[in-house]
């Protein structure tokens, strides 16, 4: 954070956290805020298909 947002943080009459984007997103999807769940399917090879051995 920049000295400013600290000082300012500091000055403030309640308690005041500062996070950053990556702590803000964190934040969001464990609280549920502003974002959804969406269910992704991802294939996965089968190696055993491609085995050579046959078994």
């Amino acid at each position: 954070m920049t000295r400013e947002a600290s000082q300012t943080a500091g000055r403030a009459s309640k308690r005041t956290v500062l996070v950053n984007s990556d702590e803000l997103a964190q934040l969001m999807i464990e609280h549920e805020v502003g974002v959804s769940r969406k269910v992704v399917y991802l294939p996965e090879v089968d190696g055993e298909y491609f085995d050579e051995d046959g078994s």
